[in-house]
């Protein structure tokens, strides 16, 4: 047994350090071990297993704050979309209040009105009276 980086491997057959370096520098089109990552992740000359385990924290780090990023977005969005109801309703309710408001003051102004037509209902009915009287 022999120890290579962090771990014991048997002397027999590959040792971890040659299948390392096999996984990251592939002859025969094998699949590197950053095949589907993006390219700072890319091995270097000197790529060791420390570098590998960073690259795994690092990808599992931008990982998770994306997934914190997605969360935040999302919940801006149900924030924003509940505001947009919120102002929506209060409008609404402006609306209602001023069309009742307008009802109150039509209201008004026909009591108002009805008073002015029975008094210049009677002035005309008055003034006929007289015309009437003169002519006769």
């Amino acid at each position: 047994m022999r120890y290579v980086g962090h771990c014991v491997t048997k002397s027999v057959g590959i040792g971890f350090e040659d299948a390392l370096k096999r996984k990251l520098q592939p002859d025969s089109g094998e699949p590197t071990l950053n095949q589907d990552e993006e390219a700072d992740d890319e091995p270097d000359e000197d790529w060791t297993f420390s570098d590998a385990r960073f690259a795994r924290q690092n990808r599992r780090f931008r990982k998770s704050e994306e997934k914190k990023e997605q969360k935040r977005r999302e919940q801006d969005a149900k924030y924003t979309k509940l505001m947009k109801e919120k102002a929506a309703r209060a409008e609404e309710a402006r609306k209602e209040d001023r069309l009742e408001f307008i009802k109150e003051g039509v209201l008004g102004l026909q009591k108002s009105l009805g008073k002015v037509g029975e008094s210049v209902d009677a002035g005309f009915n008055k003034s006929q009276q007289a015309i009437a009287l003169l002519i006769n």
